[in-house]
């Protein structure tokens, strides 16, 4: 016992010598106050007194070391902020998320978080592996390699997921909808997509589309490219599709919102010490699409972060118009600090500021709604898995690769094809399928037949009277 007690002397001599070091911190200043003094006093001497029985009396010896300890008071402080976006990390994840900044490595091309315990699909990039293979917003990954992947941290989830491009990894995904799990193998590939896709709906009206996938560094500098493109071709009207956009880099979406407008706040970031918030404004130097030019966002449940800035924005400033149905709402900034009193290399994922839009709207847990609320139908059970059964059999694929400008006939004996295979499918959703599939190879930019969104778009920008009030705001 008495070997116990001895040992505990040097650890709470470190720990009070950081509450005097705390104290003085300006960003602890709470802790120094003297209102708070003898409670905060008694719960460190409630840590004290918790380490000190688990030390003496814990029955396995080799978990007691101060390391384990310490990690683990650290990261279930962190829990018990209930925030998925912060988190402890230790010297292994640390060193991965260094890493992962630098060099190439393969992945299914999801963009994820932590939601009800389980990491769920944000948004898949397009002309990834897991796009092409039907993986949706909302979508719950609840098995990755035949285990369950509930209550795993977001860096764990990464970990399991990403590896050599080529390689394959196997997983289980809750649809809403779906009375089962559906499997999916994703072979691994280098995620290196253009971020921008643009063309003309209907070249004669001047009738533009541009699709924005993510918010890398190169977006701006390819949005650019793109924008003088249609303008040269006679853009009048412009539909922004941000649907399924996981956002990427504050920087990137600043530049690319100041594409549109050409004064105001574009965003602005708000945390606990003032000093520290930041305020994005717009310039008439850097606006290259005229003011003459009505715009149509369009934006879905996987449309989160940097896609919420730039829809929250162009909404408050009466620049466009918004249709579809209610963003992610991801509105926070994170860092990662580097605990410099640890001889090991640890550190923390910390949220430190929210987004807010112009008008001081919060995107955090909220999202952004649109305008004009257009659902996606859902699907029942019976149309899942038949639409299970005709992927799984790579009859979409086989079709596309043997006839790539496929006939109506071609497509009618198909159809006798797989209803001959028991697959009872809708001749309009087989069709459907057809064109998804041409649109995942690269072959469609746009789907204005059965895209019923992007269809409701067309109509509002075409109808004067109903986007004319909008646009004389924006004079």
């Amino acid at each position: 016992m008495k070997k116990y007690i001895k040992n505990e002397r040097y650890i709470w001599i470190s720990i009070i010598l950081f509450v005097i070091i705390l104290q003085f911190s300006p960003f602890c200043s709470s802790i120094g106050n003297s209102s708070n003094e003898d409670n905060e006093r008694k719960y460190f001497e409630l840590v004290k007194e918790a380490i000190t029985y688990i030390r003496t009396w814990y029955v396995d010896d080799s978990k007691i070391n101060y390391k384990n300890l310490m990690h683990g008071a650290i990261k279930g402080m962190l829990e018990s902020l209930k925030d998925d976006h912060t988190s402890f990390l230790n010297e292994k994840e640390f060193k991965e998320i260094k890493e992962s900044t630098t060099g190439a490595f393969g992945g299914l091309g999801i963009v994820i978080t932590i939601k009800d315990e389980y990491p769920t699909v944000i948004a898949p990039i397009e002309d990834s592996p897991a796009y092409k293979l039907g993986i949706e917003p909302g979508d719950k990954i609840v098995e990755i390699e035949g285990k369950t992947s509930r209550g795993m941290k977001i860096e764990e989830v990464v970990k399991k997921l990403k590896g050599d491009p080529g390689t394959r990894v196997s997983i289980k995904i809750a649809r809403e909808g779906a009375l089962d799990l559906i499997p999916f193998v994703i072979t691994r590939a280098i995620i290196n997509v253009p971020s921008v896709k643009s063309g003309f709906i209907n070249k004669n009206k001047g009738l533009a589309y541009l699709k924005i996938t993510t918010f890398s560094m190169k977006t701006p500098d390819e949005l650019q490219v793109e924008l003088e493109k249609l303008n040269r071709g006679g853009m009048k009207k412009l539909i922004i599709d941000l649907r399924n956009n996981p956002g990427g880099l504050l920087s990137s979406v600043v530049k690319v919102v100041n594409m549109f407008l050409n004064s105001g706040k574009i965003v602005y970031t708000k945390g606990r010490y003032e000093k520290e918030n930041q305020v994005f404004y717009a310039s008439k130097d850097n606006t290259i699409v005229s003011y003459d030019i009505p715009i149509v966002i369009l934006i879905n449940e996987g449309s989160a972060s940097a896609s919420e800035i730039f829809a929250g924005a162009l909404q408050d400033t009466k620049r466009a118009i918004l249709i579809g149905t209610k963003s992610f709402g991801k509105g926070s900034v994170q860092t990662i600090i580097k605990l410099e009193r640890s001889h090991e290399e640890i550190a923390m994922r910390l949220t430190i500021q929210k987004y807010y839009t112009p008008a001081g709207r919060s995107i955090h847990g909220k999202g952004i709604k649109p305008d004009i609320e257009v659902k996606l139908p859902k699907l029942d059970f019976e149309q899942i898995y038949m639409e299970k059964k005709l992927f799984d059999g790579k009859y979409i694929k086989e079709f596309i690769k043997k006839y790539p400008r496929y006939t109506k006939n071609q497509v009618d004996e198909f159809y006798k094809l797989l209803t001959s295979k028991g697959i009872t499918l809708k001749l309009t959703d087989i069709q459907r399928k057809l064109k998804d599939q041409s649109k995942r190879k690269g072959l469609q930019l746009f789907d204005i037949d059965y895209d019923i969104q992007l269809k409701k778009s067309v109509e509002i920008i075409s109808n004067k009277k109903h986007f004319g009030k909008t646009v004389t705001v924006f004079r």
